[in-house]
C-alpha cells in the first residue's frame, strides 16, 4: 500500500509490487519511483474527488424468465425508504430473447413510485444484460449507481444502509448483506462489517459513477463472461486494481426468500446445479488458459465434494429416522451440490463452457 498525506488528508493507492500492477495504473511498465509517486498522487487527488455528496442513486436490476420473482422484487422497491433530498430512480434491462415488458415487467414497473427506465437486449448473456442497464443509468446522471437481483427481496431500509455505508466507510463500492441463506458466513457473506475487499458481487453491491463514467475509468462488464457468469467479480476486480476502494457492510440488506414458500425445495435444487456449472466452467477454463495438468489437479481437488456427498446422504437418513423432513430435504440439496460439482469437476476435463442459463429454471 503506497500512503500519503496531501494537505493533512490521509488518501491511499493500493497496488503490488509489480510491473503487471504498475503497467495498470500508470501505464508503464519500466519507471522511476518519482515518476510513479506523482502518477499514484494524481489518482489518489483524482478518487477522492469523486467520493463527494451524495444526492441520487439509480438501482439496476437484469431479468430474465422470472415472472414469478420480479413482481415481488420492484413491490419491495416500492417499500424502500428514501431520505429527504436523494433522488431515487430504477433501471430495468430485459435479457430475455423476446421483451416481456407486456408479460410480466410493465405491469410491475406501473406500480413503482420512482421514475424508472427500461430496455430490452435480447443478446443473451450476463454481461450484455449489465451493460444495458450500465447504458439506461447513463440517463439518469447519478451520483451511486447500485445492483440487485430480480430473484431478492429490499429491505426498507437498503437505501439508508447504503448511503450511511458510502458516508461512514468513505468507499467507492458497498457490498451489501444478503440474509436468508443457508450459510456459515454471518450476513451471508465471508467479509466482516466494515472489511476492506479486493472484490465483489452484484446481488447488494452501489457504487461511485466514476467506476464506470468516461472520465473515470469507463468499466463495462467483459462479454468473455455471457455465458460463464462471475462478470459482477470480474468488474469490480477490474475496479479495485485501478485503486477503488471496496467495503463490505451489513447495513444494506437484501432478503434471499429462496427457502421461503411451497417451491424452495426445486428451486434451492437448481441453484445447486448452476453452482455445480460454474466449478465445470472455471475448470474448462483453466484447462484452456494454463494447461491439462492444472485443470486436473483442481478437479482432483474437487473430489472432496464426493466425500461431502456422501457425508449428506448419511445426514439424509439421520434426519429421516428423526421425523425431520426439512432438515432432511436441506441435507438432499447439500447431496445434490456436491455430488453434481463432483462430476462437472470431472466432465470439464474435456468438455467445453456450459452456459448457465441454459440450466436456470425456466
Amino acid at each position: 500500500m503506497l500512503f500519503a498525506d496531501f494537505n493533512d488528508l490521509p488518501l491511499y493507492v493500493c497496488y503490488r509490487a509489480n510491473s503487471d500492477r504498475i503497467k495498470s495504473i500508470t501505464g508503464h511498465s519500466t519507471f522511476k519511483l518519482g515518476t510513479v509517486r506523482t502518477q499514484l498522487e494524481q489518482i489518489a487527488r483524482r478518487i477522492m474527488s469523486n467520493r463527494g455528496p451524495i444526492s441520487s442513486l439509480t438501482l439496476m436490476v437484469c431479468t430474465y424468465r422470472r415472472p414469478e420473482t420480479f413482481p415481488k422484487f420492484i413491490e419491495s422497491v416500492c417499500r424502500v425508504r428514501v431520505p429527504e433530498g436523494i433522488r431515487f430512480h430504477v433501471a430495468v434491462a430485459d435479457n430475455n430473447s423476446s421483451s416481456q415488458l407486456e408479460a410480466y415487467i410493465g405491469e410491475a414497473l406501473a406500480k413503482l413510485p420512482f421514475p424508472y427506465f427500461y430496455g430490452h437486449e435480447p443478446e443473451p448473456g450476463y454481461s450484455n444484460a449489465r451493460n444495458m442497464a450500465l447504458i439506461l443509468a447513463a440517463d439518469s446522471e447519478t451520483d451511486l449507481l447500485a445492483f440487485s437481483d430480480d430473484d431478492m427481496v429490499l429491505d426498507e431500509g437498503w437505501l439508508e444502509g447504503h448511503l450511511r455505508s458510502h458516508a461512514e466507510f468513505d468507499c467507492d463500492v458497498v457490498g451489501g448483506a444478503i440474509h436468508g441463506r443457508d450459510g456459515k458466513h454471518e450476513h451471508g457473506r465471508r467479509f466482516a462489517h466494515g472489511e476492506q475487499c479486493n472484490v465483489q458481487g452484484a446481488g447488494n453491491v452501489s457504487f461511485r459513477r466514476w467506476l464506470v463514467s468516461a472520465d473515470g475509468l469507463a468499466l463495462t462488464f467483459n462479454q468473455i463472461f455471457n455465458k460463464t457468469g462471475r462478470e459482477d467479480q470480474d468488474f469490480f476486480s477490474q475496479a479495485h486494481t485501478q485503486g477503488a476502494k471496496i467495503v463490505f457492510s451489513a447495513y444494506p440488506v437484501v432478503h434471499d426468500p429462496s427457502m421461503e414458500g411451497d417451491n424452495w425445495l426445486p428451486e434451492l435444487m437448481n441453484k445447486s446445479e448452476v453452482s455445480a456449472i460454474m466449478l465445470h466452467n472455471d475448470i474448462v477454463q483453466m484447462r484452456k488458459e494454463k494447461g491439462f495438468l492444472s485443470a486436473l489437479l483442481a478437479a482432483c481437488w474437487s473430489a472432496r465434494f464426493g466425500l461431502k456427498y456422501l457425508v449428506s446422504l448419511c445426514g439424509i437418513a439421520i434426519h429421516k429416522a428423526f421425523g425431520k423432513s426439512r432438515k432432511a430435504d436441506l441435507k438432499r440439496v447439500s447431496a445434490h451440490k456436491n455430488g453434481r460439482k463432483f462430476i462437472e469437476a470431472f466432465k470439464a476435463l474435456n468438455g467445453e463452457m456450459v452456459s448457465r442459463g441454459d440450466v436456470r429454471r425456466r
